[in-house]
C-alpha cells in the first residue's frame, strides 16, 4: 500500500484492481499530485482496472477537470495499451449531485464519457457495483 496525506493506493492482486482513495479534503493543488501518484502506481502494478474513490475529495475546478479529461486520462490509457483501461469512479450522492449541477464541469464530463475513447469510465455510488463492473472487463 502507498499512502500520503492526499491519497491511499492499494493494489488488490486477488481482483487485479488498483484502489485509489482520497483520504481527506485535499487542497486543490494536491489533486493533481494525487493523480500523478495514481498514474505511477498504475504503471508499477501494470494495473488496468482502477477504482477511484473521490468521496472525500473536493469537486474539481473546471481547470482540474479539463486536465484530468484531456491530459491525465489519455496518458494513463496510452500507458496501459494494448490492454483497455477501465476506471470506476466512486462518488457520494452529494458529490454526484454537485457534478451534475456544475455547468462549468459539463464539457469535461462529456469528454470522459464520450464513445470511442481508449478507456471505459463509469461512475458509481456503491462500491460493490463498481467492483462488479470492473471485473466484467
Amino acid at each position: 500500500m502507498i499512502e500520503n496525506s492526499t491519497i491511499q493506493l492499494q493494489y488488490r492482486p486477488d481482483l487485479h484492481v488498483l484502489v485509489a482513495r482520497w483520504t481527506a479534503q485535499s487542497a486543490s493543488d494536491a489533486i493533481e499530485a494525487g493523480y500523478q501518484a495514481l498514474e505511477q502506481a498504475t504503471q508499477q502494478y501494470q494495473a488496468h482496472r482502477l477504482l477511484v474513490d473521490v468521496r472525500r475529495r473536493p469537486v474539481p475546478t473546471p481547470e482540474q477537470a479539463h486536465w484530468i479529461a484531456h491530459v491525465w486520462l489519455p496518458q494513463v490509457a496510452a500507458a496501459c495499451s494494448p490492454v483497455r483501461l477501465r476506471l470506476a469512479y466512486l462518488l457520494s450522492p452529494a458529490y454526484e449531485h454537485s457534478l451534475q449541477n456544475a455547468p462549468s464541469l459539463q464539457p469535461s464530463l462529456q469528454a470522459v464519457l464520450a464513445p470511442n475513447l481508449p478507456y471505459d469510465l463509469r461512475t458509481f455510488v456503491e462500491e460493490s457495483a463498481a467492483m462488479e463492473w470492473l471485473q466484467q472487463g
